[in-house]
């Protein structure tokens, strides 16, 4: 899936590109939740799109033959994801548990996660 780099500021925040912003004005709620996700990335999920990631692993832990697993792995995200509000200029800022290492980067790789169709930014 295509990520996006973008700079972190001084006061560790990041502004959401202009389609995720966009996504959000449709949305009901006005958060983002900010996950950590593989190799470096920070995944930035639309409420609507993390209620379909919960789901998703709510249907897998019934239909696993290993639902202790598939409950890790749903700790792992509840216990790493991070609501966000942007403010009037989509900038959210950061929590250093994001990015797992103890200097702050200067960019960071982020997928967008739309809801629905499954597309990313």
């Amino acid at each position: 899936m295509p990520r996006t780099m973008v700079r972190i500021d001084g006061r560790r925040r990041i502004t959401l590109p202009r389609e995720a912003c966009k996504a959000l004005l449709l949305e009901k709620k006005r958060y983002i939740v900010l996950c950590p996700g593989r190799k470096g990335t920070i995944c930035v999920y639309l409420p609507s799109a993390f209620d379909e990631l919960v789901r998703g692993i709510e249907q897998a832990e019934k239909n696993d033959n290993d639902p202790g697993r598939t409950r890790a792995f749903f700790r792992f995200i509840f216990s790493a994801a991070l609501p966000r509000v942007p403010d009037a200029a989509g900038r959210i800022t950061l929590h250093p548990s994001l990015w797992g290492c103890r200097r702050q980067p200067r960019r960071i790789s982020l997928r967008i996660v739309l809801p629905k169709a499954g597309a990313s930014v």
